[in-house]
């Protein structure tokens, strides 16, 4: 009796330790996060059906940003795929991931701003 309720124990322990933990999955649509690397920061709005918003001032091609989520993995990508992000989570409203285009690649950081509703934007 004693073994049983010791490894009942354990594995509540276990398992309560184990929750929100990296590689957890959250869902990002309808939400607005703040975008930061070693030189800028701005603001992405996750949008249905895969359409990114952002505020970055030399996306002057709005109609081609997107996102993409699969499973524990997101991506994203500017101007045709120019830019590609690739991401997970570190907690529920922070985001570490790396992006790359034809000549750099670097390390970026998103925090959520707020979950939005399908009507708002940027």
């Amino acid at each position: 009796m004693k073994t049983t309720n010791y490894l009942i124990l354990l594995c509540l322990f276990f398992f309560s330790c184990s929750s929100n933990k990296n590689g957890e999955t959250y869902n990002i649509e309808n939400s607005e996060w703040i975008y930061s690397d070693f030189e800028i920061s701005y603001n992405l709005f996750f949008k249905p059906s895969g359409k990114l918003e952002s505020t970055h001032p030399n996306d002057n091609t709005l109609d081609n940003d997107f996102w993409k989520q699969k499973g524990k993995t997101i991506r994203f990508s500017f101007n045709n795929k120019y830019s590609t992000y690739k991401f997970r989570f570190s907690g529920k409203d922070t985001i570490v991931g790396k992006g790359k285009n034809k000549k750099f690649q670097w390390d970026f950081k998103l925090v959520r701003v707020r979950k939005t509703t399908a009507n708002n934007s940027l």
